[in-house]
């Protein structure tokens, strides 16, 4: 291995433990309308299973839990922050989620659970990213590395 190639490996393990915990957050998981908190638990597992099956993955659940604030029924979905044993399954279930938009699940999506600084720092990705796509609308950019890049080929 080339010194520059080891270099770039050890900023991306680095990066990856910089950001990656234990867990990931999967949004819009739709909760269920059970009276018994155990039902509505046991509910949403299974959905969450649903979708590792999707994802052709098998991971051990450690804990399950929503976050935010509890909101009258029919209101805002709160996120499901899932914890695993591992982060290399953490690591595997985020490079796979792409595969959730060809499948029933399509409004289902997944990001790592990222500390304060990391939700700080891609927020201000997402609102560059949006910045020049409005500035540029025949152009297509996305967020790769931590970075807004402009794609080769463009609309």
């Amino acid at each position: 291995m080339t010194p520059w190639r080891h270099q770039y490996a050890v900023s991306q393990y680095i990066l990856c433990m910089r950001y990656l915990s234990l867990s990931a957050a999967v949004f819009h998981v739709h909760g269920s309308h059970c009276q018994n908190e155990e039902d509505k638990e046991e509910d949403e597992e299974e959905k969450l299973r649903q979708m590792f099956s999707v994802l052709e993955e098998a991971p051990q659940l450690k804990n399950v839990e929503r976050i935010g604030s509890v909101v009258e029924p029919g209101g805002k979905i709160r996120p499901v922050i899932v914890k695993l044993r591992n982060r290399e399954m953490v690591w595997n279930i985020l490079s796979k989620r792409s595969h959730l938009r060809d499948s029933v699940l399509k409004s289902v999506y997944l990001s790592p659970d990222r500390n304060t600084e990391g939700r700080e720092e891609q927020r201000k990705l997402v609102e560059g990213l949006k910045a020049r796509r409005t500035a540029e609308p025949e152009k297509t950019f996305s967020i790769r590395r931590e970075r807004c890049w402009r794609s080769a080929v463009d609309l």
